[in-house]
């Protein structure tokens, strides 16, 4: 029995001195955590109305033929970006060219009748104020000079028509734009009558954004627009590298009652072509700034029973928990509006491990602005 309580208390002892020699490790000897970190910045912070719209652009147009003819040339390609007046298509016209020849003939022989008519009645007018001819054959000479002062001008109209036809049959760019697909090929018979365009071209240097707004977000942007104008700023859902800022331009002149939403539209420039029509887009609407907000990352904050709490990094790289009181959230940040400082790191990535005085390591990747 004593070899046995003697072996008993031996393993007690070893016990009892491993637990002593664990609690007795310092803090600051256990490894170091890594983790991600961020610094509290402060900026200036533009507060938005965001809401999705659709881009269209700012002009289109269909090119119609206005004359009947056999399609003689294409001068473009589809997808080309051609300014206003450029020749885009050439339509047979020596048919429009004859009637030209033919109405301009007629007006000369009827201007050469009625030169002829005028002297005449000059001639006459003074046999007429002497009553040396009757007033009937002054009248009837005064009528005929009217005849063929009506004939010259529905000469002149005629030509003018013609050489009409003859300028149609070169269609030219109505607006500067982008080119669309072809739909006729040489060779096509057209006409004047045709419903389906032959090509479409879109003004995309410019687009439009149509999108809708609540009744609040309506009365909320009519105050903005008194002190920060009718700016917008659409951004690609896709690519948010893709972006533009323009203006709104247009509102509804009423709520849809079905939906409780109001139609708006903005213009944005788009010179470098990089969006496209009938993209979906983000719309940022300016309502107020928030001067010298302070900003961390959202996902450097936790939730604990007491609320909002994020960890800072002091000396030494001791984690301090700290709760914090939050505002408003956007792109990735949140604002905080009550304990921190501009300038203190707070971590980002790395929480699992962490506790209160816990030594930690920042990351080679490096502290995240």
């Amino acid at each position: 029995m004593s070899s046995v309580r003697i072996i008993l208390l031996s393993l007690v002892a070893a016990l009892l001195a491993a637990c002593s020699s664990q609690s007795d490790t310092p803090v600051g000897a256990q490894a170091a955590v890594p983790v991600l970190a961020a610094v509290v910045e402060v900026r200036d912070v533009p507060l938005y109305i965001e809401t999705v719209g659709t881009l269209e652009p700012a002009a289109s147009v269909e090119v119609k033929p206005q004359v009947t003819g056999l399609l003689q040339a294409i001068l473009v390609q589809e997808g080309d970006n051609v300014p206003q007046g450029t020749p885009l298509m050439v339509i047979e016209s020596s048919s429009y060219k004859v009637k030209l020849l033919e109405a301009r003939a007629s007006l000369a022989k009827d201007k050469a009748a009625l030169t002829l008519m005028q002297k005449k009645v000059e001639r006459h007018q003074n046999l007429s104020q002497r009553d040396l001819i009757s007033k009937m054959e002054w009248e009837q000479m005064l009528s005929e000079l009217a005849q063929t002062e009506a004939l010259v001008a529905a000469d002149e109209a005629r030509v003018a028509a013609a050489d009409l036809d003859v300028q149609n049959c070169t269609l030219k760019a109505p607006i500067a734009g982008r080119m669309g697909k072809l739909e006729k090929q040489v060779g096509s018979l057209l006409s004047a009558q045709q419903i389906e365009p032959l090509i479409t071209i879109a003004d995309i240097g410019t687009l439009e954004v149509k999108f809708n707004l609540t009744e609040k977000e309506w009365a909320d942007l009519a105050k903005a627009q008194k002190h920060l104008g009718s700016n917008l700023e659409v951004v690609s859902i896709l690519d948010p590298e893709l972006s533009s800022k323009g203006s709104w331009t247009f509102y509804d002149n009423g709520f849809d009652y079905k939906t409780g939403l109001i139609r708006a539209a903005g213009k944005i420039p788009n010179q470098d072509q990089r969006l496209f029509a009938g993209q979906g887009v983000r719309v940022k609407l300016p309502l107020d700034v928030i001067a010298q907000a302070k900003l961390i990352p959202s996902k450097a904050v936790r939730i604990n029973q007491r609320g909002p709490y994020v960890y800072v990094i002091g000396k030494e790289e001791i984690i301090a928990l700290k709760q914090v009181e939050l505002g408003k959230e956007f792109d990735g940040t949140v604002i905080v509006l009550s304990g921190l400082d501009a300038g203190e790191k707070v971590v980002t990535d790395g929480h699992l491990r962490l506790m209160e005085g816990a030594k930690v390591e920042i990351s080679t990747e490096g502290i995240e602005q």
